[in-house]
């Protein structure tokens, strides 16, 4: 039979670059989850200027990824809209290495050529896709150390070479530091290895090699954050403070993973059939394995945000690839080109009605007024070049709620008195924006009071000048 997706080249290549401009758009213009990469950005630069997370500011995200940033922020020139634009595009360079990594992971997986085009086009039809890999969050470089680390894994099982089992570790270590949640991703990995190699004394001598790497690393992470005195804000941040977050993250927002139930459902579905087809390789079932896996735990921990999908994204786009493959008909060709240009399409539609160009403009505003003294209130619009002037300073409200009811940190800070104290001429607020409830906590000390706003008058959305006294 003629293979129709080779001869429909043009197609193929116009859809990928068509999603290429799309990734760059989502780059420039892109207004999804900007919050966040102001709150790393600032987080970033405290570390570069000599701060501890979690014992100088709060924090509720694992370090390295600020780590790693900081010397760059130190010599970038402090323009917030020019280092959040370097530092974007450096995570996109990451998730480049990400997808290649993938390209590889494939060539061990099976020697079809074609099959990395037809998972590229499936990817593509994802938006979340399109905005994730440029954003300055450390999910972009948790996912690239999940897939070494899976590439590895899947060159111990084909060789039984120790070297490869313990760059599978210390490949997954790293994702963690980058990134904690990606623990539980990587915790389905030991079922395949136990099954496949639990009779085997040998593995269990290079699993504790493996192991010994990994407690290395971690317990010279740990030692440095007990002798700087962050490891009980480190514990309770990110681990007490995060069980308590997300049950009430989850409570009041909708879980969103039921918006992509259709192509998650048929590449399950897809997998479930390939598991079943002599052809089929171990990694592939592994594949799938990992999908169903991830698809579970999501749906348990209910995912309230879209990029928290991307790795369920990327395992989807492998297991339809080879789906189609395996089918290899004409007819699904032309269905996949079709599917994939309607999401294209939809993509660009979606990324043009929300653009970050009134966000830009204000952030922007917030940035200008660093000599005039800004007080933080939502990370929306953080200056993140702005003095540290208290633990809660760069921190949503509701978050600094939170932490104080669950440790008692602070038990008199009142955060009128600290807006006095500093005399702030402007104020990033934003009444409207919906809080977090913390039902048995006592939230007047992070209020702002009636009295403290009618020193100020609103200017814009996000920003509150302090008015001129009357000579």
């Amino acid at each position: 039979m003629i293979d129709f997706f080779e001869k429909k080249l043009h197609i193929r290549y116009l859809l990928l670059t068509c999603a290429g401009i799309g990734i760059i758009v989502a780059l420039i213009f892109g207004r999804f989850v900007i919050s966040d990469n102001i709150e790393h950005l600032r987080a970033s630069y405290l570390v570069s200027a000599g701060y501890m997370p979690y014992r100088d500011f709060f924090e509720h995200h694992h370090p390295l990824l600020w780590y790693v940033f900081a010397p760059l922020l130190s010599v970038l020139p402090k323009n917030a809209i020019f280092t959040f634009y370097v530092v974007r595009s450096v995570v996109l360079i990451v998730s480049g290495f990400t997808f290649f990594v993938i390209f590889l992971l494939l060539r061990k997986m099976t020697d079809d050529k074609k099959i990395f085009s037809i998972f590229l086009m499936f990817a593509c039809t994802f938006l979340p896709i399109w905005y994730g890999v440029s954003l300055f969050k450390p999910d972009a470089f948790a996912h690239l150390f999940y897939f070494i680390g899976l590439y590895y894994l899947f060159d111990y099982i084909r060789q039984q070479r120790r070297s490869a089992l313990v760059c599978c570790v210390i490949a997954s270590v790293l994702a963690f530091m980058f990134l904690q949640t990606i623990a539980f991703s990587i915790f389905l990995w030991i079922f395949p290895m136990f099954f496949l190699f639990g009779k085997s004394k040998n593995f269990y001598r290079d699993l504790a090699v493996a192991l010994g790497c990994a407690l290395i690393i971690l317990g010279t992470f740990f030692t440095w954050f007990y002798i700087a005195k962050a490891w009980p804000q480190y514990w309770q941040q990110n681990w007490l403070f995060n069980a308590r977050l997300f049950p009430l993250l989850q409570a009041e927002a909708p879980s969103i993973i039921g918006l992509w139930s259709v192509p998650f459902c048929v590449a399950a579905a897809t997998g479930i059939w390939l598991c079943k087809v002599p052809e089929t390789t171990v990694y592939l079932k592994i594949i799938v394995f990992l999908f169903i896996g991830e698809i579970i735990q999501r749906m348990l921990f209910k995912v309230v945000f879209p990029h928290y999908l991307i790795l369920a994204f990327i395992l989807a786009s492998l297991i339809l690839a080879h789906g189609v493959r395996q089918i290899n008909r004409k007819i699904l060709y032309g269905y996949v080109y079709a599917y994939t240009a309607i999401c294209v399409v939809f993509n660009f539609i979606t990324l043009t009605l929300n653009d970050n160009r009134k966000i830009m403009q204000d952030w922007r505003q917030v940035s200008s007024f660093r000599k005039y003294s800004v007080f933080n209130i939502d990370f929306s619009f953080t200056d993140i070049y702005a003095p540290l002037s208290s633990y809660y300073a760069a921190t949503f409200n509701n978050l600094a709620i939170i932490d104080n009811y669950l440790f008692n940190r602070f038990p008199n800070y009142d955060i009128n008195a600290e807006i006095e104290k500093h005399d702030f001429q402007y104020l990033n607020y934003i009444p409207e924006h919906a809080s977090i409830t913390v039902p048995t906590a006592n939230t007047a000390q992070f209020q702002i009071s009636a009295q403290t706003l009618q020193k100020y008058q609103r200017i814009s959305p996000f920003l509150w000048q302090k008015k001129q006294s009357k000579k």
